[in-house]
């Protein structure tokens, strides 16, 4: 669960992970916003969610069930910051993370934070 405004904006940090639905839910709720049924990804193998085993690509945990569905905090990055900013800045940036960072610090500007 989010403690505050703050921690949801520094989950628009991480361009690298992927968060469950429920997780990705209560982000989108901070923002006063619904996660849209889009950005929601299943997966019904490891295989499935990285065909070629690229080193950057989506590693689940072994012990996962299949199908899991869950969100690229990517995306809900991009998701959110358009909706709040009306743009992405991540559009400026080559990098998952560097892109994500932007959006963060937009979004952290705007609301005051």
């Amino acid at each position: 669960m989010l403690d505050d405004l703050q921690e949801a904006v520094n989950c628009l940090a991480s361009g690298h992970t992927w968060y469950k639905v429920e997780f990705a839910e209560e982000i989108c709720k901070a923002f006063g916003l619904e996660l849209p049924k889009r950005l929601i990804e299943t997966y019904h193998s490891q295989h499935e969610a990285n065909p070629t085993n690229h080193y950057k690509g989506l590693f689940l945990n072994p012990d996962v069930k299949f199908p899991v569905s869950g969100v690229s905090s990517e995306h809900l990055s991009d998701y959110i910051a358009y909706e709040l900013l009306g743009y992405t800045p991540s559009s400026g940036f080559l990098g998952r993370g560097f892109g994500a960072q932007a959006n963060a610090r937009e979004v952290q500007k705007v609301l005051g934070l």
